[in-house]
């Protein structure tokens, strides 16, 4: 759901303590390249998980949400022949025709408008 913004209430206001008390404490994962050699200076030395705000406890979430980025836009009358739209989010007939107009725009804010609902994506593609 990456085109989905949420607002937190008053963020700003809050300290450190309230910020784990409120999201928990970051989660963390050292960065561990193949052959085992440090990553090199520019890496950093860990890898923090994402919060997850859809778990229930967290209640920090205001009821503003925002959809954003729906991609390319084009003419009716003339398509553009990649979408880059997520396998998630892509219409039926985009998958065998790939032809887009309206239509596949909203099968992706239904699929969008079904994320935001349940909390998961309509569709799994792996």
């Amino acid at each position: 759901m990456s085109n989905i913004v949420f607002e937190i209430a008053n963020l700003d206001a809050w300290s450190e303590e309230e910020l784990y008390l409120k999201l928990g404490e970051p989660v963390t994962a050292p960065i561990i390249t193949k052959s085992g050699d440090h990553p090199g200076p520019s890496v950093p030395d860990y890898l923090v998980e994402p919060i997850n705000f859809f778990r229930p406890a967290c209640g920090v979430l205001i009821e503003n949400i925002r959809i954003i980025d729906f991609g390319i836009a084009f003419f009716l009358g003339s398509p553009v022949k990649f979408l880059g739209t997520p396998s998630t989010y892509k219409a039926p007939e985009a998958w065998f025709e790939e032809a887009a107009d309206f239509k596949t725009d909203i099968w992706a804010l239904a699929c969008t408008i079904y994320a935001i609902r349940s909390g998961k994506a309509l569709l799994q593609m792996y």
